[in-house]
């Protein structure tokens, strides 16, 4: 029997150690399987990550491709799901379950086997996608794309003919100039009345061939022509140009032609055929026949001058109204041959603007006259006349005449003037005196004139000699006149080129003896008479139509200064403080999403400039040049040159239309804009740049060489992007300005404004301009249009159904192509990791506020930020936030810490295809066949909380749950498959109770982000969060939780620890009436949370275009204030630009039991933490819990409150040194005795070098010693002061690091008098905090007194009143910077009133905010 036992017993343990062999061989091979079928998918998915990389546009257009990216992402998802679930297995060995019957063991072992065959699945369906992708062919060739082709190696545009880009300028500057005639046919011009000879010139601005042989046919064989020119002929030129043939050739047309009507005419048309030369007497014969007969000629392709020269001899002017018709390719030629002045008629017009002209010499007398004219006649010679009875024409002739004396712009360097006169004979002709006047080099211009406005030529102006009647001198009295001197003017006149301005001339009989004496020779310069009388002015000139000037039709100002009036005085720029200037730096950029208003913006200040206008004072003309440039896409830097040179010149035509011809004839334009930007000081914008190699091909080519002029000018770069505009400044952030969207407030004023002043809103069309305004998002593009659109309806429709669908489609707003062009691009275009955190965002309803941090910490639960090499995943999320922001797809309205998402954008991206959009959304009635489907389920108040619609979803690849409204248990029970969330946000939610949550653990395993903000009925914290071991994140803040769980010590994960209470909020419970002020819109009143101000450092986080919020009376008509009423679920809370994230994370001392929570011993083992507050550590452990704190060497802000003589030590040995630490916050205790509070010392012995944010709490001793002195990192000082009297406020005079000072908050306890002002004794410091707030408990004046430099830069001022206080205020007009001022507590009217008075007499005009409950 012993062997039997013994044997049995053998087999017992051979069994047992079998099977537990087996089962060890079995987890082995289990997890050996599973890593294998995890390497295998990893390398699958790099090589699709790989095609992903390099798919192109078109590829991703085809529709297979696009199904199969789709159930790739679905696969990606999946594979992502079962990783974290195979990571959230526990790391022991469970072989030994292994052993027992599966019925026995538990839920943990079976995860390994579950996982095993999950990843088996997904391994399966790895390998069906990558087949199928080589069975459809969809990334064969997706590696083989050619290089890209960089900016200066683009090809030039289609219209490489500098003639088709230039043209349609060209022709914008005849038809300012009155050159463009109404003829639009070849046989009208021809047979336009005029008995002088017309040369007719055909040019084409498309090049090549012009396709004259058509027209030419078309009016040579015209019955109508051939009658009234028996004479014709058409001649295509040889090239090279053979004189003989040329004329053999004219000679028998011109015979054959006129045979007919000329008797003998046969004979000699006979004879030039057979002659081999054409004689001299052949050609006096042919001058014969065309004085006999009008004559037509045809000539084509005359290609040179000297070919026209040649011919033109032959072609004498017999006064008859013969015309020469030639056809040309160069424009030079065109133009020289006809002469001028020239008009332009339009014979065949093209695509793309393009056209035949016709040029031919006539004069209208309807023709419009400008300053460039008058430069133009004075560059031709001569004798010119300016009359009129007003002083403009002397101005004008005499600004003209000192800058082409001067030479002072580059415009007057063709002026070629050797000598130069100005004689004033406005008091009557001294023919004794004129001589020497004009011999000599007087200049009278400079001397002092008295004209009226309608001067009669009357009065003495200047310096000139007693008037001598010597208008009846005989001959022989005239002869007296020192004729050598009258001579050497002559010679002179006749010889040099002179400009010679004859001021005054009063009389007809003047100008003859001028002429008769001086100008018996023709003149090599110019002389230009001024007159009040228009009949001397055309007895002057040989041609009065043309060379007299009538100054009325002069325009003193260019097209751009009326431009610039007519701008200012029609447009209101909108949503920008003060005058919506731009910086004065060499180079700006300004950028800002498209329909931003960039533009207009930018073209506030460049009108500014132009007419002289800097700030708020006129300061004259600053640049010599001005010039705006829309940059060309595909970006060519001739035709960018082309636009910079023409726009130039925009103010003087005949400098654009010469400068136009030269470029099509060829010239560079690259040159022409260097010569002006080396020499002059010029303001220029360029608006479109896109790219950063754009920038460098446009200043390599223009600013290279910097001039003393140059030095001087401006340059503005308007682009979409971010990046462009840093690097366009050399990454300079003061001279970088992002536009952003417009405030609610300012909406509806531009809204108003466009819908017109007779317009009255009803109050139903007020609310539904306000939700449709929302949903604009500040754009002040569709905003107009949207304004236009109703306007024309005279009526405000409600569109929000079809809002985004009419916008896109409709015809009426086709000015929104652009907008939503660049949308489309950019959200095809944007970094890979914007895309999911862009499409994430509508998971919040529109005009929703939002914590900052709220969102980027459920973009990192989500893994849409990430530590990388660059930086962790909240620095990473932080770049992402500010990037939308700067984009204005999220806006920050009036706090940092809240943002919204844009109306626009939130619109946008739900109207996009299901496919691309992951949020589904639960509102208002949904039935069971709603197609509800998605990563992202958001419940909004509006559902109906059916709970057989929500048990019809599936939830298996559901990984975020955010509720808004009501709670219902439904939610998160063990009916739901929601095994894979990662988010459950319950921010907005009401009635969440304790044991709603009470198996999160055991439903939600792999929880990333909890948020129980706000729900004041929890008194604790489940025991199951031991098991959310994939946490990152809790925030329990304004809970009643007052003692984290011992299992919150598991979560090795845990990042993120927001607990504990705050202190009232200034407009909880109550509502906030804001006095003052028009375009103001309460919609969102200013948070106040202390979570989420970025940081002050990141340049998006106080852009130079940063608009302050409005306050004022958005229901104006009605004459109320406006009123917004807050409750305590609201939890908004009143706030500051200078609030950061701690910064009311502690509390006065007599809340100091609910400021924050217990924390367990072992909150040392989460090394994980970088953010952890509030702690009281005021109890039996505190200091065991702040001895902790020292081995979470990774945490970055910290919230302490409870801190006192005791536990002092400790804190600073836990601070001491810390390398990571950036914010910390700590609430002093009272001290019992003395009633004082303990203060620091220098006990820190290493201070936290990196410190950002130090925010202190107590009484006034709590400022700490000289250690503060070092943190040289520090931004932002807040302190909260309790004082007894006056002198408690001296400590601040010796404040460390006093320029950082954000938030300064007294609070006085006895009657005294505070008095804001800096001894003369005392050294002047940084101290200027932006905020102050006066916490009244006693009877208090308070005064700020000159010089009140400590004060000087408060932008807040905060007033609250406790029953049976009395407060009273003086020398607020001292706060110049001030910008509201918030009233709370037990107040009177006289308080109120008097801080009315002196707000009203700042000129800020601020805000009175009145918070009542």
């Amino acid at each position: 029997m012993a062997e039997f036992a013994l044997g049995l017993t053998k087999t017992a343990v051979e069994g047992t150690l079998s099977r537990v062999k087996s089962a060890i061989e079995e987890e082995a091979r289990l997890k050996e399987k599973v890593q294998h079928d995890l390497v295998f998918i990893t390398a699958e998915f790099q090589m699709m990550q790989s095609f992903l990389n390099v798919a192109n546009k078109e590829r991703a257009e085809n529709q297979v491709v696009r199904t199969w990216v789709r159930q790739l992402r679905d696969l990606a998802f999946d594979v992502e799901d079962c990783v974290e679930f195979v990571v959230h297995l526990d790391n022991k060995s469970t072989w030994w379950w292994r052993i027992v019957p599966s019925c026995m063991a538990p839920p943990r072992h079976r995860h390994l086997d579950e996982a095993a065959a999950e990843i088996k699945l997904l391994k399966e369906r790895v390998e069906d996608v990558s087949q199928r992708n080589t069975r459809y062919n969809l990334i064969s060739d997706s590696g083989s794309h050619t290089k890209a082709i960089s900016v200066a190696e683009q090809p030039a545009p289609a219209t490489a003919n500098p003639s088709a880009s230039v043209f349609p300028l060209l022709r914008e500057v005849w038809d300012v100039a009155g050159r463009i005639s109404n003829i639009d046919n070849l046989q009208d011009v021809i047979t336009h009345e005029s008995n002088d000879l017309q040369v007719i010139s055909l040019w084409g601005s498309t090049g090549g061939d012009l396709g004259a042989t058509f027209i030419f046919r078309e009016v040579y064989y015209n019955k109508q022509i051939c009658q009234e020119f028996k004479s014709r002929v058409w001649i295509k030129l040889m090239h090279p140009f053979n004189r003989d043939e040329f004329l053999k050739s004219f000679m028998i047309q011109l015979c054959t032609s006129s045979h007919q009507a000329t008797v003998g005419m046969e004979d000699f048309g006979t004879r030039m055929k057979v002659a081999r030369v054409v004689t001299e007497d052949d050609l006096i014969k042919a001058e014969q026949l065309m004085k006999e007969n009008r004559y037509l000629v045809f000539l084509e392709e005359v290609s040179t001058l000297a070919e026209w020269d040649a011919i033109k001899i032959y072609l004498p002017d017999c006064k008859n109204g013969s015309r020469i018709v030639m056809s040309t390719q160069d424009l030079g030629v065109a133009l020289m041959c006809t002469g001028d002045p020239y008009q332009v008629s339009e014979l065949r017009h093209f695509s793309h603007g393009q056209a035949i002209c016709a040029f031919f010499k006539t004069v209208s007398s309807s023709r419009r006259r400008d300053m460039s004219e008058l430069k133009r006649l004075i560059r031709r010679v001569g004798v010119i006349s300016v009359h009129g009875r007003t002083r403009s024409k002397l101005e004008l002739v005499k600004e003209l005449y000192h800058c082409i004396k001067d030479i002072d712009e580059e415009q007057y360097f063709s002026f070629q003037f050797g000598n130069y006169r100005w004689v004033n004979v406005s008091n009557g002709l001294n023919r004794m005196d004129f001589p020497r006047r004009l011999h000599l080099d007087l200049d009278d211009v400079d001397d002092d004139y008295d004209d009226s406005a309608d001067n009669d030529s009357d009065d003495s102006r200047g310096n000139e000699v007693d008037h001598d009647d010597s208008h009846g001198l005989q001959a022989n009295e005239v002869a007296a006149v020192d004729q050598e001197l009258i001579e050497g003017c002559c010679k002179t006149l006749h010889e040099k080129d002179c400009l010679v301005v004859i001021d005054g001339l009063q009389s007809t009989e003047d100008w003859d003896w001028i002429k008769d004496t001086f100008l018996t020779q023709p003149t090599k310069g110019c002389i230009v008479v001024i007159t009040n009388e228009e009949h001397v002015a055309k007895h002057c000139v040989d041609d009065e139509e043309y060379r007299a000037i009538n100054c009325e039709y002069l325009e003193p100002k260019g097209r751009r200064i009326e431009e610039a009036h007519d701008w200012t005085n029609k447009f209101q720029l909108f949503g920008h403080d003060g005058d919506g200037e731009l910086p004065s730096e060499k180079v700006t950029a300004v950028w800002g999403i498209a329909g931003i208003g960039k533009s207009d913006f930018v073209r506030n200040t460049y009108y500014n400039r132009i007419l002289g206008i800097l700030g708020f004072s006129y300061v004259g003309n600053i640049f010599s040049y001005y010039s705006w440039v829309d940059v060309p896409h595909p970006f060519n830097l001739t035709e960018f040159s082309r636009r910079l040179l023409l726009d130039f010149h925009s103010d003087d035509i005949q400098a654009k239309e010469v400068a136009s011809i030269s470029i099509i004839e060829g010239q560079d334009p690259i040159q022409g804009c260097r010569n002006i930007m080396s020499r002059h000081s010029y303001l220029v914008v360029f608006d479109g740049l896109r790219s950063k190699d754009e920038w460098d091909l446009i200043k390599d080519t223009f600013l290279s060489e910097l001039s003393g002029h140059s030095a001087l000018s401006t340059i503005v770069v308007i682009t979409n992007e971010a990046t462009v505009a840093r690097y366009c400044v050399d990454n300079k952030d003061e001279c970088v300005v992002n536009v952003k969207g417009l405030e609610a407030g300012e909406a509806l004023g531009l809204f108003k404004k466009v819908l017109g002043p007779d317009k009255i809103l009803t109050p139903r069309e007020m609310k539904l301009s306000k939700h449709i305004l929302a949903k604009c998002g500040g754009l002040p593009k569709v905003i107009v249009a949207i304004g236009k659109y109703c306007r024309r309806r005279n009526k405000v429709e409600d569109i929000k159904e079809n809002f985004m669908d009419m916008l896109e489609n409709d015809a009426k707003f086709d000015c929104l192509r652009g907008l939503f062009s660049w949308m489309h691009s950019y959200f095809e275009d944007c970094n890979d990791s914007l895309k999911p955190c862009i499409f994430y965002l509508p998971v919040f309803p529109t005009n929703h506020n939002i914590r900052w941090r709220r969102l980027m910490r459920r973009w990192i639960a989500e893994g849409y930020s990430r530590d990388t090499s660059s930086g962790t995943a909240e620095e990473n999320g932080e770049r992402l936030f500010f990037e939308l922001v700067d984009l204005s797809i999220i806006q920050q309205p009036s706090s940092k810490s809240m943002c919204r998402v844009n109306g626009f954008f939130h619109e946008y991206i739900i109207s996009r295809p299901m496919e691309d959009n992951l949020v589904f959304a639960l509102e208002g009635h949904c039935s069971l066949n709603s197609q509800l489907v998605g990563k992202h389920l958001t419940i909004r108040k509006s559902w109906d909380r059916d709970i057989n619609v929500f048990e019809n979803i599936d939830f298996s690849s559901l990984r975020s749950l955010t509720v808004f409204g009501e709670w219902n248990p439904f939610f998160v029970s063990t009916n739901n498959n929601i095994r894979l969330l990662r988010v459950l946000d319950l921010e907005d939610t009401t009635n969440v109770t304790d044991n709603d949550l009470e198996q999160i653990g055991k439903l939600l395993p792999r929880l990333k982000f909890l948020s129980l903000r706000g729900h004041r009925a929890m008194t604790r914290l489940p025991n199951s969060l031991g098991d959310l071991r994939q946490l990152q994140t809790l925030d329990a803040r304004h809970t009643s939780i007052a003692t984290l769980p011992q299992g919150i010590t598991k979560l090795q994960k845990l990042q993120y620890i927001r607990a504990g209470t705050s202190k009232q909020p200034w407009n909880e419970g109550g509502r906030v009436i804001s006095l003052t002020a028009p375009y103001y819109d309460s919609t969102l009143t200013p948070a106040q949370d202390g979570d989420g101000t970025p940081p002050s450092q990141h340049p998006a986080a106080a852009p130079p275009t940063q608009i302050e919020e409005g306050v004022g009376s958005s229901t104006s008509q009605a004459g109320a204030p406006d009123v917004v009423k807050t409750s305590i679920a609201s939890r908004r809370m009143p706030h500051t630009m200078l609030s950061s994230w701690f910064s009311k994370l502690c509390y006065t001392a007599p809340r100091l039991n609910s400021l924050g929570v217990e924390v367990p011993a072992g909150i040392g083992k989460l090394t994980a933490l970088h953010t952890l507050g509030v702690v009281n550590v005021s109890g039996v452990g505190g200091k065991a819990i702040l001895m902790e704190l020292k081995n979470l060497s990774r945490l970055r802000r910290l919230g302490l409150c409870g801190i006192n003589r005791e536990n002092l030590k400790e804190l600073c040995s836990a601070i001491s040194g810390h390398a990571h630490l950036e914010s910390l916050s700590v609430q002093v205790d009272k001290e019992e005795e003395q009633g004082l509070f303990c203060c620091f010392d220098d006990t820190i012995s290493k201070p936290p070098k990196n410190l950002k944010t130090l925010k202190l709490y107590g009484y006034a001793h709590i400022l700490p010693g000289s250690w503060m002195k070092h943190l040289d990192n520090l931004k932002r000082l807040d302190l909260e002061m309790t004082i007894f009297r006056q002198e408690d406020l001296h400590v601040l005079d010796e404040l460390p690091k006093s320029e950082a000072l954000g938030h300064l908050c007294v609070k006085l306890i006895q009657d005294a008098e505070l008095h804001f002002t800096t001894p003369k004794d005392v050294p002047y410091n940084d101290l200027h905090p932006r905020v102050l707030e006066i916490d009244c408990t006693s009877k208090v004046q308070v005064s700020f007194l000159p010089p009140a430099r400590m004060m000087v830069y408060v932008e807040v001022l905060k007033v609250h009143c406790s029953s049976g206080s009395s407060l009273r205020f003086s020398g607020l007009e001292h706060l110049v910077c001030l910008k509201e001022v918030w009233l709370k507590g037990s107040y009177g009217d006289e308080l109120k009133q008097d801080l009315q008075q002196q707000l009203s007499r700042l000129q800020k005009k601020p805000v009175l905010k009145l918070v009542q409950s």
